[in-house]
C-alpha cells in the first residue's frame, strides 16, 4: 500500500506503508461448485500464510440478461451446456456462504468475498469480513468508508507485457483516499514477489566460504534474470488503457446499457431507466451510460433489453 494513514482491513491486521503486505488467496471458482472442495482450498490458504481467502458470489438475474445466460457455453471449462447453467453450478446458495464463513472463523483465517450486484448487500448481511466490489459498477464519488483499489488486467493468463505495474503510481496519485495493491494472474510468482535487487552467485553452493550457501547456482541466477526482465516488462505504461489480451474476457462479460424498465418512444431517458448488465448481443458499453440521460426513444423498448445508437434520437 501507499503513503497514508494505515487501514484495519481485517480485525488485528492493518495494511499502509511499511506493514507486511497482505495476502489474499482468492479460490474464485476454483472449488468446482464443491463445497468440500472450498473448505479444503480454504484449509489450505490457512496452512500457507494467507491473511486472507476470498470468495465469489453473484446474483446471476442482476449480472447477466436472459439472452446472455441462454448463450451457448461449449468451452472445455464448462459446466453447463448453457453459460447460465455453467454459471449456475458454480454458484454457492446463501446457506452454503454461510457454512464456509463460519469454516472460515473456525479455522481463524478472515474470508471475505467479491460481488458484482445485489449479492453486496447480502454479504454484508453474513458478517463477512470485507466485501471486494467491482469498482466499474459504482460512481467515481469519494466513499463514505475506506477502499483498497488493484491494479488488475483481466487476461487469464496475463502476458507479462500487459500486467502495467505502474498503474498503481497512477491510482495513489488519482484516489488518494485508496490504498493502492495488485491483484495479479500471470504466469508464476516472479511479478508478485518482485523485491529481490541483488544476488550473488557460486558455481557450487557446497564450496567453503561464507557467502557460498547463501549465493545462488548459474541455473538459479539465469532463473533470477529472466524473472528481473518480466518485472521490467510488466512495469509497462502508467496509463490505464485496455489490453488486447483483455478482449476476450471482455467480449464475454463487457457490460453494456439495458434498459430497467418499459419505455415508450419520444420518452426522455433518466438515469433510473437504465442499468449495466452483460448482454447478447451486446449493446452501447456500460461507461456511456450517464451520457444517454436526457436522450430521447426512437420507439418502444421492453424491459431488460440492450440499447444501441439506433435506437437514440439525436
Amino acid at each position: 500500500a501507499y503513503a497514508m494513514e494505515p487501514l484495519e482491513i481485517a480485525p488485528g491486521r492493518h495494511i499502509g506503508e511499511g506493514l507486511p503486505c497482505f495476502i489474499v488467496a482468492e479460490i474464485g471458482q476454483n472449488h468446482q461448485g464443491d463445497i468440500e472442495i472450498a473448505k479444503t482450498l480454504i484449509r489450505q490458504a490457512k496452512e500457507c500464510g494467507a491473511d486472507c481467502v476470498k470468495i465469489q458470489k453473484s446474483c446471476l438475474s442482476a449480472k447477466f440478461t436472459a439472452s446472455a445466460l441462454a448463450r451457448p457455453y461449449d468451452s472445455e471449462h464448462s459446466f453447463g451446456e448453457t453459460y447460465g447453467e455453467h454459471k449456475a453450478n458454480l454458484e454457492f446458495s446463501p446457506d452454503e456462504v454461510k457454512v464456509l464463513q463460519e469454516y472460515a472463523t473456525e479455522i481463524g483465517l478472515p474470508l471475505t468475498a467479491s460481488a458484482m450486484d445485489i449479492s453486496t448487500c447480502y454479504l454484508r448481511m453474513c458478517d463477512i469480513a470485507w466485501v471486494s466490489e467491482m469498482y466499474r459498477d459504482l460512481s467515481n464519488h469519494a466513499p463514505a468508508t475506506p477502499i483498497v483499489l488493484l491494479q488488475c488486467t483481466s487476461a487469464y493468463p496475463t502476458p507479462s507485457a500487459h500486467v502495467h505495474l505502474r498503474v498503481m503510481d497512477t491510482y495513489a496519485q488519482m484516489f488518494p483516499h485508496a490504498h493502492i495493491g495488485y491483484s495479479g494472474h500471470e504466469l508464476g510468482i516472479h511479478i508478485s514477489v518482485a523485491a529481490v535487487l541483488e544476488r550473488h552467485l557460486t558455481l557450487n553452493k557446497g564450496w567453503k566460504g561464507s557467502d557460498h550457501a547463501c549465493s545462488l547456482e548459474p541455473h538459479e541466477f539465469r532463473q533470477l534474470v529472466n524473472a528481473i526482465r518480466n518485472v521490467e516488462s510488466a512495469l509497462g505504461s502508467p496509463l490505464k488503457a485496455m489490453q488486447p489480451s483483455e478482449d476476450v474476457c471482455y467480449r464475454k462479460l463487457g457490460k453494456s446499457v439495458v434498459t430497467a424498465r418499459d419505455l415508450s418512444a419520444g420518452e426522455e431517458l433518466h438515469e433510473d431507466d437504465l442499468v449495466a448488465k452483460v448482454c447478447e448481443p451486446p449493446g452501447l458499453p456500460a461507461q456511456v451510460l450517464y451520457t444517454l440521460v436526457g436522450r430521447r426513444l426512437k420507439r418502444n423498448i421492453s424491459s431488460n433489453i440492450p440499447l444501441s445508437e439506433d435506437d437514440l434520437l439525436t
